[in-house]
């Protein structure tokens, strides 16, 4: 339970180092997220754009 207030402590004496790692984690996040995403609409579009030109039935 120390380690919480120790903790607690530390941020609120190092306001801008904590403003700035929450604002990492943040970009990190959000950074990741779009790249998922991205690759899941290119994979969608990659397939639909395949499936025109040989038909539907060669991917499963």
């Amino acid at each position: 339970f120390d380690a919480f207030w120790i903790a607690l402590k530390s941020i609120l004496e190092h306001k801008l180092r904590a403003l700035l790692t929450l604002v990492g984690i943040i970009i990190g996040v959000a950074a990741v997220i779009v790249v998922g995403a991205s690759i899941a609409g290119l994979k969608t579009y990659v397939i639909d754009q395949v499936s025109k030109v040989l038909g539907s039935n060669h991917f499963m």
